[in-house]
């Protein structure tokens, strides 16, 4: 509160104001009055006294003006920030940064540059204020350019008065400048600890010299973009080891089902000879029949598992879409009557991790009840329970199993278990002989509260 300027200002008026009217007073006794009539005072006083506020009113004026505009740059810094940490992809967001930078720091022309490191290669990415599109085509490498200057010593770079006073040789060097008919400007290096991701670059298209507040505005700007770049690039590799677990989860599965089928066939096959030799031709073809139907059954199975790698319903329309396509697909397919359930949105807030995972469990289930539950109805249901996490129940009518057993298609059932626990999750199954079964996954909140960082 001591440091206030407004503070300090109000109690230089009140010294002022106290010394105006000592100074009159004084007058007024030591001055005759016919020489110098009180009104005179009076008037040369006043206008003291008028001079002195107005200096000092004006002084507070500016001063309420420069903190309006610290409270609104301070505000608009919150929303940018708010709008940095929402879920939408990268691109979305920074292109949302550019704009919200034009306005909040009254520049002309505001761009990023992104560096790719493996090409060594710079490149405009996102643009506000500008008059045409050639920016696209400029290239550079680290420490060509603004930009590349700007990259490579990681520092802010400068351009005072384009193309007089340049942090470059020659003005051909930035050809940034020329192009968006540019005069001053300032670049800042998008960096995260160690790693650098390419710069922020502000600039007017008259002579402009920036203040340390502009400055530090950028410095933060550039902080909460580097921290969301490399959010997705952590994002990005994660995305790709689980891709990775994903396809080898899948070829395991596939193999050890056809594993089970080629040795199922292969005892088959046994029997069937031994019976033809025998002259069996009645038994040989139910033996026939079975090996048929099991290689028909692994087909199937191979086929839905590739078809699964391939699904893009998934990702490009969301899991409720996803789930109703699925559902009807098996309905018409299996003429098994499949009734789906949604309490609420809350599988929006998913990580596609997480979307991806559950999407293969709602498989596996329908697969286990086509093959072993011997099914009418299916009622798959996702909502919340009372400790907001996020549940899938996929219920059927069919002939149950004891749980305490070993029931049919187990090795499906540790798949879907191993699933739930790969995002946190549980995986619960109730049943019992005659009264079908019911598949209960959760999955807690911290996963609902994860954020995607999709690559631009």
């Amino acid at each position: 509160m001591k440091n206030n300027p407004i503070t300090i200002l109000l109690i230089i008026v009140a010294i002022f104001v106290a010394l105006i009217e000592f100074l009159r007073y004084q007058i007024t006794i030591n001055i005759d009055a016919q020489s110098f009539p009180p009104y005179y005072i009076a008037l040369v006083t006043g206008v003291l006294l008028a001079v002195g506020n107005y200096i000092i009113l004006n002084k507070l004026l500016k001063k309420y003006i420069e903190q309006q505009a610290k409270l609104k740059q301070t505000e608009s810094l919150y929303k940018l920030g708010i709008e940095l940490g929402s879920f939408r992809d990268v691109a979305s967001n920074l292109e949302i940064a550019v704009k919200q930078v034009l306005d909040l720091l009254k520049t002309d022309f505001v761009a990023l540059a992104l560096y790719n490191q493996r090409k060594n290669e710079i490149q405009w990415r996102f643009v506000a204020g500008n008059k045409t599109d050639k920016h696209k085509m400029i290239r550079h490498k680290k420490g060509e350019g603004v930009a590349g200057l700007c990259i490579e010593r990681r520092t802010i770079v400068k351009v005072e008065e384009y193309p007089h006073k340049i942090p470059l040789p020659t003005a051909d060097n930035m050809p940034i400048m020329k192009v968006e008919k540019l005069v001053s400007g300032i670049a800042v290096p998008l960096t995260y600890e160690e790693q650098i991701y390419g710069a922020i670059f502000i600039a007017h298209r008259k002579f402009y010299q920036y203040n340390d507040d502009e400055i530090f505005i950028l410095y933060g700007i550039a902080n909460q973009l580097g921290v969301l770049l490399e959010h997705s690039r952590l994002y990005q590799e994660i995305e790709s080891l689980a891709t990775v677990a994903e396809r080898e989860r899948l070829a395991r599965e596939i193999h050890d089902g056809v594993a089970q089928t080629i040795g199922y066939v292969k005892l088959q096959l046994k029997k069937l000879q031994r019976l033809l030799e025998e002259e069996k031709i009645s038994d040989a073809k139910v033996i026939m029949k079975d090996i048929t139907d099991a290689i028909e059954q692994s087909y199937e199975e191979v086929r839905d598992s590739i078809h699964g790698l391939k699904d893009k319903e998934l990702f490009s329309k969301g899991l409720h879409h996803w789930i109703g396509v699925h559902a009807k697909n098996y309905e018409n397919q299996h003429k098994i009557q499949v009734e789906v359930d949604f309490l609420d949105q809350t599988t929006s807030q998913l990580s596609e991790i997480a979307k991806i995972q559950i999407g293969r469990i709602i498989q596996e289930a329908l697969n286990n009840i086509r093959k072993h539950a011997q099914a009418t109805q299916v009622k798959i249901t996702v909502g919340r329970d009372e400790n907001n996490q996020t549940f899938i129940e996929i219920a059927d009518n069919g002939k149950g199993f004891d749980c305490n057993g070993s029931p049919e298609g187990h090795y499906g059932l540790t798949i879907m278990e191993e699933r739930a626990n790969s995002i946190g999750g549980t995986m619960v199954i109730e049943s019992a002989k005659g009264k079908g079964t019911k598949v209960i996954v959760k999955i807690p909140h911290s996963e609902n509260e994860r954020r995607d960082f999709s690559w631009i």
